[in-house]
């Protein structure tokens, strides 16, 4: 159950992040680090600069998503 949460939590979120910045990011997963602290569904997703917002985004999705105050 907590992890159909998650995943649909960082679903949201992924899909708010595509309507505010205009364009679906790119995800970007780590592939070194304490990734054992992270839960499974935790990525970046990178925004390259469009007419909506002209910078580089980056925005984690699932970072929280292991604490139990999201279940």
């Amino acid at each position: 159950m907590k992890d159909q949460l998650s995943n649909s939590y960082t679903s949201q979120l992924s899909q708010h992040y595509t309507s505010y910045f205009g364009i679906p990011g790119h995800q970007r997963r780590l592939n070194s680090g304490p990734l054992e602290k992270l839960n499974l569904n935790f990525h970046v997703l990178e925004f390259a600069p469009n007419p909506r917002h002209n910078c580089w985004v980056y925005c984690t999705v699932g970072m929280y998503s292991h604490y139990s105050d999201i279940a």
